[in-house]
């Protein structure tokens, strides 16, 4: 058995073809020794044929078709194997990280409250339930308060956060329960101004006449060769009494374009939100068009670090946006983000910002939600509700230029030093990982930010306790907020989940296609076991799984087979797949 045969010898790909069908037979199915013979073959001592051999895909995929050439005696083989430990060691398929519970109990009695109740009547996975909660929180508290850690670092309380998820996972139920008070909030502001605006009106049509007036007067006197003196000095006087414009109260907004987004927080509103529980049309929207991703990106970079903003406009005036807040809340499935970051290469990470995210790709709940009658009441959610309204319905403070004039609330103060102590410490720990061989090296962009939203954070959750900017009665006086130990070890156990979540998440993300089915096709199998079907069909798995793309199906198999995580075994006309039994008890 040296792999030449005269008959196909001009045909590389079927002589190696032939070659594995018939070390598949004899090493009953085993990979290791199908690559180990092949290698050691006149087929591996070619360096052009070994060359060839050594492409992953090419590989995986002569050695998956040869499987099906394991003979049927190999399922009592299989058998014995189980029973005799004959099996091995199943190796990784790809590096993974745990998920670690949802820290629940870091929340404010409150909103830990609401939470828990939307999300046992929901069914929706925690931290998703955990997401909706903070989008409202931040969008109610960012017009009023910064955060200050120390006497140069003060930062806005917006916060961003991105859930991957798939369809049907319920964010948008979650998101609805949550923004509730957000949206009536939104309504009342629209009504209120809405008399500003027909005053603006009727104001800018009498000024706008008179306007006319005085150039009509201009220009036919300067028809008759007259002196037109007086007529520009009114002119001129008349521009400085042009009416103001009213803000349009716009808190919700949806895909905006670079140029919109901007405009739209100087003259509407500065305080505003883009939520979308399908996230991929706002990265793959008009904004992030190829055209204009780097400079959206950098905007919204600038917006999450409250920096001012120059906006130079062809066409219209020019203006800086100041002292503007934005939350950011989107739910994206796993392959639209992929595209997303395929379209950004460098833009997505290099650039810092979904470093700025909180991010949760919590696992799907789907399957395991029985039925429960419709809830006709949310006690808990609506005293959360209530704490929201009342932060809302304290007006939003402006200074003469019309920006936002925000209360500082303080880390550092001599009144609660141990505050200050705890965000430190919190600091610390998490520097000192970011160096190589750390735990958060490899998302030390993530982990650069996560001091600054453990900050974040505990300001939102101290503005909620307190209900106003302030701070507490024992404060009055001084103008400032000031965040409690409590509240900051709150933040700080947070941010440290999320940060975990992010270490998680880029370890999943930046698998490959082939790791993905392999992955998909083994999670199906130990499916497959627990309901009783200890070894699954190859058609059935190629029709659920991969659209009956067989070319798919065969790298995933060989890509398992060769981690010694399942088998192939023939009877008859059908093949099946077997997991490995050490891959079962791991997950016991």
């Amino acid at each position: 058995m040296d792999g030449t045969d005269s008959r196909i010898e001009s045909d590389h790909s079927t002589a190696d073809q032939a070659l594995c069908n018939i070390l598949a037979y004899w090493t009953r199915g085993d990979t290791k020794q199908i690559d180990r013979i092949w290698r050691h073959s006149a087929c591996g001592n070619n360096p052009d044929r070994e060359k060839k051999w050594s492409r992953e895909d090419y590989r995986q995929r002569t050695i998956a078709s040869a499987l099906v050439n394991v003979p049927t005696g190999a399922v009592d083989g299989a058998v014995s194997a189980v029973s005799t430990g004959e099996w091995g060691e199943a190796l990784l398929i790809c590096q993974t990280s745990e998920q670690t519970p949802y820290p629940i109990d870091s929340f404010p009695h409150v909103m830990k409250a609401a939470i828990e109740e939307v999300q046992k009547y929901g069914q929706a996975p925690l931290s998703m339930v955990g997401q909706s909660a903070l989008t409202a929180l931040s969008i109610a508290c960012q017009g009023h308060i910064d955060v200050i850690r120390s006497e140069t670092y003060h930062s806005p309380v917006s916060l961003f956060t991105l859930t991957v998820a798939g369809s049907g996972d319920r964010k948008t139920f979650c998101d609805k329960r949550f923004a509730a008070p957000v949206e009536a909030h939104q309504k009342w502001l629209q009504a209120k101004y809405q008399d500003k605006w027909n005053e603006y009106n009727a104001a800018i049509e009498g000024w706008e006449s008179e306007r006319q007036g005085i150039k009509a007067s201009i220009k036919s006197k300067a028809k008759d060769k007259k002196d037109t003196k007086e007529e520009k000095e009114r002119l001129l006087e008349l521009e400085k009494k042009k009416p103001e414009r009213p803000k349009s109260p716009a808190i919700l907004l949806n895909d905006e374009t670079p140029e919109n987004l901007l405009w739209r927080l100087h003259h509407d509103w500065p305080a505003s939100a883009i939520v979308a529980d399908e996230g991929s049309t706002v990265l793959s929207g008009r904004g992030m068009s190829k055209e204009s991703l780097g400079s959206y990106i950098g905007f919204l970079n600038a917006l999450w670090g409250g920096e001012s903003i120059s906006v130079g406009r062809k066409g219209s005036s020019s203006f800086t946006l100041s002292q503007a807040r934005l939350t950011v809340s989107l739910m994206i499935q796993g392959p639209p983000l992929r595209e997303f970051f395929e379209k950004a290469r460098g833009h997505g990470r290099g650039s810092g910002f979904l470093a700025r995210f909180l991010i949760c790709k919590p696992a799907s709940l789907q399957g395991d939600r029985a039925f429960l009658q419709e809830q006709k009441s949310w006690p808990r959610l609506e005293r959360f509700h209530k704490q929201l309204r009342d932060i809302m319905d304290i007006e939003l403070v402006f200074d003469e230029s019309g920006r936002l004039d925000l209360t500082p609330m303080r880390i550092l103060s001599k009144k609660n030093p141990e505050a200050h102590k705890v965000w430190v410490e919190f600091y610390n720990s998490i520097e000192a990982e970011q160096k190589k061989k750390g735990r958060y090296y490899e998302v030390r962009d993530f982990a650069s930010k996560a001091a600054e939203n453990a900050a974040r954070l505990a300001a939102l959750f101290q503005l909620l306790e307190d209900g106003t900017p302030y701070g507490r009665t024992e404060h009055a006086g001084d103008m400032s907020g000031y965040i409690s130990a409590e509240n900051m070890r709150r933040g700080a156990t947070l941010a440290r989940w999320y940060l975990e979540e992010a270490l998680r998440f880029f370890v999943d993300i930046e698998r490959t296609p082939e790791e993905e089915d392999a992955l998909t096709l083994e999670t199906w199998l130990i499916e497959q076991y627990k309901a009783g079907v200890h070894r699954g069909k190859k058609r059935e798995a190629n029709r659920q799984l991969f659209s009956r793309k067989k070319e798919r199906l065969d790298m995933a198999v060989s890509y398992l087979a060769e981690r010694n995580r399942l088998r192939v075994i023939r009877e008859g006309k059908s093949i099946f797949l077997e997991i490995n039994p050490g891959v079962l008890s791991d997950i016991e």
